[in-house]
């Protein structure tokens, strides 16, 4: 089977792809987990920032030192300087993504597995003993590595059937999450 595909990513599609490399982790151990959108961590930051503006208020106003207002002050700076490089870190991801997006790529699947080649770039292949999974998302289809140092493989969900009927026709015994 050969699913070719020659146009760009949508926003929303970056976005989900993004959230899926970013919790990859959670969900090798929770395959059913809920996948959350990856600027949800935004309001976190908004609470750390407000917080310390607060602490830094409280000791601006009462000019005295004590242990409370330091530590919450320094909690809260050093939380808004992680939360400010994550968000960077995935931002890059997204935006590479959206760069990206609009590559010639040809996928070959056969009953030894997955051929992934961006074409006049790179290619990725991998046997169907490393994928743990078919997931079916908003957005995109996933396939899943067993660990996180394997390749994360997704497609358009306009492909479903064909994947399905795939897997069905070669007796590949892959669990698909819906």
């Amino acid at each position: 089977m050969v699913i070719e595909t020659n146009r760009e990513l949508t926003a929303e599609e970056a976005k989900e792809i993004t959230s899926v490399m970013v919790h990859a982790r959670q969900l090798l151990r929770k395959p059913d987990k809920k996948v959350p959108g990856i600027f949800r961590f935004c309001y976190m930051g908004a609470a750390f920032c407000a917080l310390a503006v607060l602490f830094f208020t409280y000791f601006l106003i009462r000019g005295d030192r004590d242990a409370l207002t330091l530590t919450g002050i320094m909690i809260s700076v050093i939380a808004i300087v992680f939360l400010v490089v994550f968000y960077l870190g995935v931002n890059k991801t997204y935006r590479t993504l959206l760069s990206h997006g609009s590559e010639h790529v040809i996928v070959t699947l056969d009953e030894k597995g997955i051929d992934y080649e961006v074409v006049g770039n790179r290619r990725f292949q991998s046997s169907w003993e490393n994928i743990a999974f078919l997931r079916v998302l908003d957005q995109m289809i996933y396939l899943m590595p067993k660990d996180i140092t394997g390749m994360l493989f997704s497609f358009e969900k306009k492909h479903l059937e064909e994947l399905k009927n795939f897997l069905k026709e070669n007796q590949i015994d892959l669990r698909i999450i819906e």
